[in-house]
């Protein structure tokens, strides 16, 4: 019988600024990648965010 190992339980012993910092760095290439797929800047952004 083989003990397969559980990523989740891998993960839930980690510390949660390790998974803070994958997120971050996956999300931001994301995000400016459809800001530029939208043909928006990110000064532009930020001033639509702010005026709502």
């Amino acid at each position: 019988m083989t003990t397969e190992q559980n990523p989740d339980a891998e993960r839930a012993g980690q510390p949660g600024t390790s998974r803070t910092a994958v997120t971050y760095e996956g999300l931001v290439p994301f995000t400016r990648a459809r800001q530029v797929e939208e043909d928006r800047t990110e000064p532009a952004f930020w001033l639509l965010l702010n005026l709502r």
